[in-house]
């Protein structure tokens, strides 16, 4: 059996502990991100043995703790603007993921709830009609005047059956056709990430891992090491895994992973991720979906 490993998941950042040589997918416990093992400990021992390399510099001197620092910054700084040619790419892929599905599942959720009045008032009108319908009936059977009363409540349940009818096809109508567009940016996501793979691979060793070569993080491992602030790609992966993201960033990603139907997962991922109470974190939802 191999030596267990630390590693952070790609997606949240969490530490994880996993076997390096274990050939499957594994799950974030945390956010459920799906990532093979082996590649993410390729990319800590690819960045481990890089810097681990600097540090074998003379470091006694003075010039050599500034050549040791002008050599990192020198290939982080190639990294950076050979990432950031794909700049649009990245920020595409990041808009799909980050916005444009959540936003997606927002407005299947508002769209429903717009119609929602239709199937209460259908609902009230069946009530009602249920309970005046057998009051009428025997009260006709001895007056014939009050058929009219018995009929009129048919067809108030009658109307309360048709729109609720109507509301339960328009409303998967709606849902329909925004899970048909939430696959299809999946879909566009998922290709648009395979390319920047690709990309990722095709040059070479990398002092980062793929997940941190998106703009807005390949810019603050670069602005870290520019400023002293760390003298290591390592050491400002590090602080970037630990920043937290904010409350809405965490509601816009459980409700762009989940589906309106798996509105207690949503909202049980929430709770995990904030360590807020169930109702709390269901409030944060709605709000976030503007209901």
């Amino acid at each position: 059996m191999s030596e267990i490993v630390n590693i952070n998941c790609p997606n949240c950042g969490a530490a994880i502990q996993a076997d390096p040589d274990y050939p499957n997918k594994m799950f974030c416990q945390y956010c459920g991100t799906p990532f093979m093992v082996k590649d993410i400990v390729h990319n800590y021992t690819t960045i481990n043995n890089t810097v681990n390399n600097y540090n074998d510099m003379s470091s006694s001197t003075h010039e050599g703790i500034m050549g040791k620092r002008r050599a990192i910054l020198d290939e982080i700084t190639k990294e950076r603007d050979y990432f950031l040619k794909n700049e649009h790419l990245y920020n595409s892929v990041k808009m799909l993921k980050e916005k444009e599905i959540p936003i997606c599942e927002i407005k299947k959720y508002r769209e429903g709830h717009q119609i929602e009045w239709r199937n209460v008032i259908g609902i009230i009108m069946i009530i009602i009609g249920a309970i005046l319908n057998p009051i009428f009936f025997f009260v006709a059977i001895s007056d014939n005047s009050t058929w009219l009363a018995f009929f009129i409540s048919l067809l108030v349940i009658a109307g309360g059956i048709s729109l609720s009818v109507f509301y339960n096809k328009d409303n998967d109508q709606i849902v329909a056709k925004y899970d048909r567009i939430k696959q299809e940016l999946r879909e566009k996501a998922s290709a648009g990430e395979q390319e920047l793979q690709e990309y990722y691979d095709a040059y070479g060793t990398c002092l980062v891992g793929f997940e941190y070569t998106y703009p807005d993080k390949i810019n603050k491992v670069y602005d870290m090491i520019n400023s002293g602030r760390v003298e290591s790609p390592k050491e400002a992966i590090e602080i970037i895994a630990a920043e937290k993201p904010s409350l809405e960033e965490l509601a816009d990603y459980v409700i762009g992973k989940y589906s309106i139907a798996e509105f207690p997962k949503m909202m049980n991922e929430l709770r995990t991720l904030t360590g807020y109470d169930t109702a709390t974190a269901a409030q944060i939802i709605r709000k976030r979906m503007g209901a």
